[in-house]
Order: structure tokens, then sequence, then C-alpha cells
């Protein structure tokens, strides 16, 4: 025992004088690292604002003011003093605080750039941040958010849940908070597609909107197609039944049941089996639990399936990728993993740098 002790710390000695003696990095070396331009595979970049125009609102699809304020992460915290470093490589900040003074000298600054790059503002943040390109996870890009520096993501959730919200509505203030957004987006999809309803049959769904949505977007250039059902049910995802699906859809698609009669029991219905048709969904739909209190469920956890890309659904994590070719049909199929990307084309370098909003 005593010897095997010696030996640790004779080690242990031997790796801390190796480390007081490590050389600084190869300056060349270092210098052509440095110009090696990164990818931002995940950003919600702002598009370009004039003065006096409407704010840009479709950075999200869930934007955080559709729900309840609540504590931000600590280095996501207005406080946080990081901030101050980025402030320093952005505006040239001459300060070490964050003085009321001096930050008000600072947004003087910075609104003094923005207004002389305009439009090349957002290409000129991800100058200053060595990023070459930038996957943008919006509703759609924008001025100032162009090709080929910023790669459009798009949100396909709405796509899920073509019937009656109203049950998942009132079963929780997130909820209430995002659901009105995806479905104020699916009427945005359909009308983009030159149609006023959705049609009478799943086939007709599948087929003349989400088929012609993802075929639409990719024609705009979108690589990749994004999902936040982590934020609008439960992960317990399942394969579908699909002459259940398909009856379901025919029967709730215009919001009532057979008899013409809108009921609770309808709402629900129609919610369920919206989710069974186009995501797979299990037993526990929406349960009650709110989107930050289920991203803490343990049916959320990452950790299984980033060991095993087979893990069971209810283990698969909220960020998954998979080829877009089959995006349509696999959008109406059980095999839709929730939130994040299926990205369209491989990139042989990711790395994240987010831009300053």
């Amino acid at each position: 025992m005593i010897k095997t002790l010696a030996v640790l710390i004779t080690s242990f000695c031997i790796a801390a004088v190796n480390i007081q003696a490590q050389a600084p990095p190869d300056p060349q070396l270092l210098a052509e690292i440095n110009k090696i331009k990164a990818i931002d595979n995940h950003a919600h970049p702002f598009r370009y604002v004039g003065e006096g125009e409407k704010p840009d609102d479709e950075y999200d699809a869930l934007p955080l003011e559709a729900i309840e304020p609540f504590p931000l992460p600590v280095r996501l915290a207005p406080d946080n003093p990081e901030f101050i470093s980025a402030w320093k490589d952005f505006y040239g900040y001459k300060y070490d605080d964050m003085l009321s003074t001096h930050v008000n000298e600072l947004l003087g600054i910075k609104k003094k750039v923005y207004q002389q790059e305009a439009e090349h503002f957002p290409g000129w943040v991800l100058d200053q941040l060595n990023i070459e390109t930038m996957f943008a996870n919006r509703v759609a890009l924008g001025r100032g958010l162009k090709e080929p520096r910023f790669r459009w993501v798009s949100f396909v959730d709405a796509l899920l849940f073509p019937l009656n919200n109203e049950t998942a509505i009132k079963s929780n203030r997130d909820y209430a908070g995002f659901y009105p957004g995806e479905e104020k987006l699916l009427k945005r999809y359909t009308s983009d597609l030159g149609l006023r309803e959705l049609p009478p049959t799943l086939d007709q769904y599948l087929k003349s909107i989400v088929t012609a949505t993802n075929e639409r977007q990719k024609q705009q250039g979108v690589v990749a197609l994004k999902y936040e059902a982590a934020y609008l049910r439960l992960l317990d995802f399942d394969r579908p039944d699909a002459p259940r699906a398909s009856s379901t859809y025919a029967r709730f698609v215009r919001g009532v049941t057979r008899n013409g009669q809108r009921t609770p029991g309808a709402h629900q219905d129609s919610v369920r089996n919206a989710l069974d048709l186009l995501c797979g969904a299990g037993r526990d739909h929406h349960g009650g639990a709110s989107s930050r209190e289920r991203l803490r469920d343990r049916r959320a956890d990452p950790a299984p399936a980033a060991r095993d890309h087979r893990a069971a659904p209810r283990e698969r994590p909220r960020a998954h990728a998979a080829p877009f070719a089959a995006s349509a049909s696999r959008t109406a199929s059980a095999r839709i993993w929730p939130s994040v990307s299926i990205v369209a084309r491989p990139s042989s370098a990711v790395a994240s740098a987010g831009a300053p909003k």
C-alpha cells in the first residue's frame, strides 16, 4: 500500500513538473489554426431591422416572449461579466465594469455600427466571430441573412398539430403561450401553398401540405428541419396506428364530432390522435407538466441515446439528425425525433460560436 502510494505521489510530481515546463504553442501553427473559420450549427440570428420598422419576431417559432418570465441561466444573465470581454472585442469597450454610464456609451457605439453596416450587420457579426457559415434556425430568413453565410433551418412542428389543440392549451401556461404560435405558423404554411383550409383526408394533408411544404422550403434553400417537440409535449414517442390516425383526422379536421357537436372529448381526441398520426405519440400526450419540468423529466435524459441510437423512444434525446430526403414520409411516421435539425448536407467541420443578439 505504501509502495503504491509512493508511486502515485511520484507520478503526480512528475506530471506537475511537465505542466510547469510545457512550452507555449508554436506561433506559426497557432496563426494558421486561427485562420480556420467555424461553422455555427445552431443559432437564432436576428435579421436587420431599420429604424422605425417592426422588430424581428421570426427568430424562433416558439419565442420566449410567449411565456411567463423565468430565471435565466447564469451565463445568459445580463450582469454576466463575461459580456465585457465580448464588448471589448466587438466595439472597443474601454472599461472593466458594467456601470450604467459606460453601458450607455457602449449602446451608442453599437447603434452607430448597426446603422453603418445596415443589412451587412449580421455578416459583420460573423466576421468578428471568425464564423464562415451559420445555420439559422428561423421561421424565415430575412434582410441581411443571406446565403451562403446563413443557411436556413426551418421549423416544422406546426405540421404535427393540424387538429384542435384547445385541451393542450388549457393544460398548462407554457402550452397556452406556445400553441397559438404553432397554429398561426400552420396557417401561414397553408396560405403559402395557396390553400385556405386543411384538406378533408389524412392522405391529402400529407401530400398537399406536409410534403408540399417540405419540398417548397427545400427549393427555397432549407438545409435542415427543426423540431421543438420537447416544448410542446412529452417525449414518449411510439409507432402510430395508420388506420386510426386516418379516421381520427377525417372525423376531427373540422373540429367537430360525427354528429356535428363540439365536445371536450372531441378536443382531447383531436390532440391525442394528431400526435399519434404525425409523430407517433405514446399514452402520455400532454400531461400537465410545464416545458421546464418536462426538460428535467428522466424520460428526456439524452444520456441513454448518446450511448445507443437504438434506445427506446422515450429515452431518445432532444437532438437528432436524419436525411432530408425522407423528411416528408418521416414527418408522417413514428420515426420523428424531437427537437433540433434534420441536416440535409454533411459538413466537414462543425463548431459552435453564437452571435450576440
